[in-house]
């Protein structure tokens, strides 16, 4: 309690220690009284944690029967330079996909262009490992009313939307479902999906909340990266040799990662811009995206 009234003055005292290398310290702190022994405390403790580095870290978390309560994290996001984890990530993607049959797609209800180019990115990837996937969607909003438009009139893209009552109908265990732009299984378009399928993969960049999709095969969550958009490219770009890509889905992904990042004015590190070049580059166009 004592600690709680001095809002963890800790944190800030971890930041005034000065490295000789030109590194920032920063401390996380869980702590938890959930449990009948201290076994399932440290276990509750561990999973406050998660969500501690899941928000970017630099802050305290006090967790009491299913109550958080967060301090400090006033440190920015840092942008990583490596690109290891995209990497890693591409190939495992491969992997999960080329062994299915039956994947469905879905963002965030009432989706942005952020959720919407990176769902179709995805499809481009499924496609170009040779199987189909869907985008499940149930009803078109004014931010992408355009570019579900342009979608639907391309031959490519046949018969990509389907109705959550259709998905549902559809979907089994060994369906896998791909998460883009969100987290939290009540913001999704279709949450029953992530009930019925056992392989559900997340890819967001959002601060984490408490309320988190649970035992994904695969979950790529940054939260120092501009859009969803940008981190479905960067996927793309490992897996440039087998992927090809869309000149319309080119353009999806661009539009999201200016709508996010307004125009290249907030969180932008180096890997945003290269994302747009490499858009550019397989034949986005600057025009088309803006009018999008």
């Amino acid at each position: 309690e004592k600690i709680k009234e001095d809002k963890f003055s800790i944190l800030d005292k971890i930041k005034e220690i000065d490295p000789k290398q030109k590194v920032q310290f920063t401390l996380s702190i869980a702590i938890s009284n959930e449990g009948k022994n201290d076994k399932d405390k440290y276990k509750s403790a561990q999973t406050a944690m998660d969500i501690v580095l899941g928000r970017g870290g630099d802050q305290a978390v006090v967790k009491t029967q299913d109550k958080f309560e967060f301090y400090g994290g006033k440190s920015k996001a840092v942008e990583k330079t490596t690109k290891v984890k995209s990497r890693l990530i591409g190939y495992a993607l491969k992997e999960v996909i080329s062994q299915s049959n039956n994947i469905y797609i879905m963002g965030h209800k009432y989706p942005d262009l952020d959720a919407m180019g990176a769902a179709v990115g995805i499809f481009d990837i499924c496609k170009s490992c040779g199987k189909s996937a869907n985008i499940v969607l149930d009803q078109v909003n004014d931010s992408i009313e355009e570019f579900v438009k342009r979608v639907k009139k391309q031959e490519y893209y046949k018969g990509l939307f389907i109705t959550c009552e259709e998905a549902i109908k559809n979907c089994n265990k060994d369906t896998v479902v791909i998460v883009v732009d969100t987290h939290r299984p009540s913001y999704t378009e279709c949450q029953e999906l992530l009930n019925i399928a056992k392989k559900v993969i997340v890819i967001d960049h959002h601060r984490r909340g408490v309320e988190f999709i649970k035992d994904t095969v695969l979950l790529f969550h940054e939260i120092y990266v501009s859009s969803t958009c940008e981190m479905v490219t960067e996927l793309i770009q490992y897996l440039e040799e087998d992927v090809k890509i869309n000149k319309l889905t080119a353009e999806g992904l661009l539009a999201g990662i200016n709508l996010d990042t307004k125009f290249f004015a907030f969180k932008t590190g180096v890997r945003t811009f290269e994302a747009a070049s490499y858009l550019k580059k397989i034949g986005a166009d600057t025009v088309e995206t803006k009018m999008l």
